[in-house]
């Protein structure tokens, strides 16, 4: 029987200098923080990807266009698994005692992803299920590409202007570039500096709601891991499907930054509220204000990864004029009658649940052919 030709997103994560760093180190300990670092990438990239290969020091992964409904997860991904990284090597590097060149040079590591989106062919070779085509090709020859020599970033996501098209984004502060490639030609590209990335996330300061502000929690234990949550409670289409009663019908208001962050707005076509993002740290918490008339009411939603699933805290804080009891009585009306959060968020673990158990279905096969990696991954699962 011919194979099914798919179409989806095409994902490499490399890690930079790390040939200098090989060369420069001791092979006693530079595998051990090799691995780690696979490790590490790995679990911060699936369930929503598939890992099809470990390719030295970079990993390979993919994802058909059914399971990413919303391309902006992609970035999302990319952009926490760099910070993430950062904040871990930053760890890594403080607590370092040995003396030995591989561990000393720890810091001059960092990260680079490409990102294509194609058609391709999966096939089971050599007991792994990997795409294959002339865009898996093509996303491999992107690895090698002049944003370093162009920008100076180490640090980068690199998307062909192909994939960027069907992600449905224009993110600012980026480079605009072309590779050439033979037999590919001019391939049109679009990279983002990680780096400032990473500063803008450590250095901006947070706006949430805490547990003492809340006028009212909901908490609620979710099966599937926090990227999976956080592209049910934030794609708007997405949200439409859980909230319970069918009351609810966002759509995409304004997205001045060109991606979903801070000042971006959402519309309620049904109940006519404006939702206004004021804080957004994908997979760890968001903070908005949804306001109509006379009610502002801000809202966090964070999220914990507890045992593989998700621990999820909503907490919600009236603001206005009247008495702080008041606000309170109207906060819990809202949560529990209005809104029927317990309802809404027992509908979306029904959803992301059967959504999750497809995305572990579709891996299974691959996480069998890594059995160094079957650890990290059920321990993710």
């Amino acid at each position: 029987m011919e194979a099914q030709t798919q179409k989806g997103y095409i994902l490499l994560a490399d890690i930079s200098g790390y040939t200098a760093f090989m060369a420069n180190s001791e092979l006693a300990h530079a595998p051990l923080v090799l691995g780690h670092i696979i490790q590490f990438l790995t679990k911060e990239l699936t369930p929503a990807l598939q890992l099809a290969e470990v390719e030295g020091d970079a990993l390979f992964l993919y994802a058909t266009e059914d399971v990413i409904s919303r391309g902006e997860l992609l970035l999302e991904l990319v952009e926490s698994a760099y910070i993430n990284f950062r904040i871990n090597k930053r760890t890594m590097t403080h607590n370092i005692t040995c003396p030995c060149r591989a561990c000393q040079e720890v810091s001059n590591l960092d990260l680079k992803f490409v990102v294509h989106y194609g058609e391709f062919v999966l096939q089971k070779i050599a007991g792994k299920i990997k795409p294959i085509g002339s865009s898996v090709n093509l996303a491999h020859r992107l690895l090698k590409n002049t944003v370093s020599e162009a920008t100076g970033w180490n640090g980068y996501v690199l998307f062909s202007n192909i994939c960027i098209d069907k992600m449905g984004i224009s993110p600012e502060n980026i480079y605009h570039g072309s590779e050439s490639y033979k037999h590919f030609g001019g391939i049109n590209i679009t990279a983002i500096n990680f780096d400032k990335k990473y500063r803008e996330y450590t250095a901006n300061s947070k706006d949430y709601v805490t547990e003492a502000e809340a006028d009212v929690s909901v908490e609620y234990d979710f099966t599937a891991p926090p990227p999976i949550i956080w592209d049910w409670l934030c794609d708007p289409n997405k949200r439409n499907k859980w909230y319970a009663g069918n009351k609810a019908n966002w759509v995409v208001k304004d997205r001045p930054a060109g991606r979903t962050g801070p000042e971006s707005q959402n519309h309620c076509t049904n109940s006519n509220f404006i939702e206004h993002i004021l804080d957004w740290r994908p997979f760890h918490y968001y903070t908005v204000c949804n306001k109509r008339g006379w009610i502002n009411a801000k809202i966090t939603g964070e999220l914990d990864e507890m045992n593989g699933g998700t621990h999820f805290k909503w907490r919600l804080r009236l603001l206005g004029i009247l008495p702080r009891q008041v606000l309170r009585l109207i906060s819990k009306f809202i949560a529990h009658k209005v809104l029927e959060m317990n309802s809404s968020l027992g509908n979306l673990e029904s959803l992301s649940r059967e959504n999750f158990m497809k995305y572990k279905e579709q891996g299974q096969d691959a996480i069998d052919a890594h059995p160094n990696l079957a650890e990290v991954q059920q321990n993710h699962y």
